[in-house]
């Protein structure tokens, strides 16, 4: 995103994945380069230009669909109408989010499946369960006690409600939460060498060494 502009026909070609590393970027800045993007991918979807099928993968989604009191960006509109029609010109959309709650509910709404991990908040639950026709009351009170990597599927990918164990993934791990107790420990290392550091500057210069011969 320089002063050229970028190629959609690189960005769609068969078993390639482009990714758009926005993390860190304002949000105006967020937007503008999804409502681009995305634009531009539909535009070539509707007039029957895509030689085959293209799934879009927003994570964090929440940033770029808000709902509820929060402001739509420039990117809601797009993100909306591929969302409610975008399965008829093969373009799919994948929403990953932690906060469902937070994204608009008319997008919410076009998702055909869910996969739920644990859900702890409330307001995040009952998100889901609107967007989810098929998830029980009981089904939705147990999302809390799910353990780490396991998810329940809804919707169109399985007939009924199934619980799965997701595999621990083979690329690098990246984005997970620091190790506190282990950077503690290293801040209290470097927080004593200093002061030994400084503890030896305070007591001034060494006194020269007299050297006698025999």
């Amino acid at each position: 995103w320089g002063y050229r502009d970028v190629e959609v026909e690189r960005l769609l070609r068969p078993k390639c994945i482009s990714i758009f590393d926005l993390a860190g970027g304002e949000s105006q800045v967020m937007a503008y380069v999804a409502d681009k993007t995305l634009r531009e991918i539909w535009a070539r979807a509707t007039v029957g230009k895509l030689p085959h099928p293209v799934f879009v993968v927003l994570e964090e989604a929440h940033n770029l669909v808000p709902g509820g009191y929060r402001q739509a960006t420039r990117a809601s509109r797009i993100i909306n109408t591929i969302a409610s029609e975008g399965r008829k010109f093969r373009v799919y959309l994948i929403l990953i989010t932690q906060r469902p709650s937070r994204i608009s509910e008319e997008t919410l709404s076009q998702c055909g499946s869910q996969v739920i991990m644990q859900l702890t908040n409330p307001h995040d639950q009952e998100a889901v369960a609107r967007a989810a026709e098929t998830i029980s009351r009981g089904l939705l009170a147990d999302l809390p006690g799910l353990n780490r990597g396991e998810a329940v599927i809804l919707g169109q990918l399985t007939r009924v409600p199934v619980m799965v164990k997701v595999g621990r993934r083979l690329s690098a791990e990246g984005g997970s939460d620091v190790d506190l107790v282990e950077e503690l420990e290293r801040a209290r290392e470097e927080a004593g060498v200093l002061k030994l550091a400084e503890s030896a500057r305070s007591k001034g210069p060494s006194p020269p060494v007299q050297e006698k011969w025999f």
